[in-house]
């Protein structure tokens, strides 16, 4: 970590002098903070696995949609903490894309992330190789991710858990004509599908596979306000989620959100293509039992 720190400083200087404009040396810096709470606790192992991997997925997205393709290069270092339920983790995210057409852009994210609990002590790590791309005269967004990775658990009464897994997701969003300045609302679709592999550390279980294929449909109408260099983003998001392998999911129980929807709104600002801050917070209401979910999501991110 140390090294790449100091390979970021260098990068910098050499930036600086040869007087590239600032926010376009392709070096940023962000914090991502996600935290998750279920009305009826989750005790499944798994559903702590399957949050982690969405919201890197969604980091990705995010960071994609929000992204500058004038830059050729983009070398990200980020902090990560999530909260799932009683579960916390710190993390790192490291990021590499480039840029070989002005619509397009591929590259990988990589995430460690520690994780503790009260039952629980554990590694978790996620590899993304990503590509996206915008079409700026009509607006359409298309990004598809291959992720995979491993987790490794130690629980209190000693017994380990290891797993592995691997998923293909994919999103497309495009804007819905309309006659208002400044009001941009849109439809998305989304995919994911992954398969996990669990292996306890002992002689007498054997391997499990769960697998999972989740469908998405939504709706966000982003409102933006520019004040001189500040530009700012209101945006209400409805949205509904279905879960096709509910059983094979976590296998010796049914997927508590396999019909779910979601309300929420976000808030993004911007100033002078430098820094960026968002805070978001959904709602998500599951249709096959009474639970339900508050998800709170916020970050900083500074380009340099």
């Amino acid at each position: 970590m140390k090294k790449i720190i100091l390979g970021l400083i260098a990068w910098q200087s050499l930036a600086l002098a040869t007087d590239i404009e600032k926010g376009y040396t392709g070096i940023e810096f962000d914090t991502n903070t996600s935290i998750i709470n279920t009305e009826k606790k989750i005790e499944n192992p798994l559903f702590k696995k399957y949050s982690l991997m969405k919201i890197n997925n969604e980091y990705l997205v995010k960071t994609l949609t929000d992204d500058n393709t004038d830059r050729e290069n983009i070398y990200k270092l980020a902090y990560t903490f999530s909260k799932i339920d009683n579960s916390k983790g710190n993390g790192f995210n490291l990021l590499y894309s480039y840029s070989p057409e002005l619509e397009k852009r591929i590259g990988f994210n990589l995430n460690y992330t520690d994780l503790d609990s009260k039952n629980s002590k554990g590694d978790f790590s996620q590899l993304n190789i990503f590509y996206s791309y915008k079409d700026y005269s009509d607006f359409t967004h298309f990004f598809t991710t291959l992720y995979s990775g491993y987790s490794k658990e130690k629980s209190k009464t000693s017994s380990k858990l290891n797993s592995k897994f691997i998923g293909l997701y994919t999103k497309y969003s495009d804007v819905i004509d309309n006659y208002y300045d400044n009001f941009y609302p849109k439809f998305y679709i989304e995919n994911d599908i992954k398969r996990i592999e669990e292996k306890p550390k002992t002689s007498k279980n054997k391997k499990r596979k769960n697998s999972s294929i989740n469908f998405g449909i939504g709706t966000e109408l982003e409102k933006v306000i520019y004040e001189e260099a500040l530009k700012i983003s209101i945006i209400p998001i409805i949205s509904y989620n279905h879960e096709f392998l509910s059983k094979k999911k976590y296998k010796d129980s049914k997927d508590p959100f396999e019909q779910e929807a979601r309300i929420g709104v976000e808030l993004k600002a911007e100033y002078n293509e430098v820094s960026k801050l968002f805070i978001r917070y959904d709602y998500k209401k599951s249709f096959n039992t009474s639970n339900n979910m508050n998800v709170f999501t916020a970050g900083i991110k500074i380009m340099l």
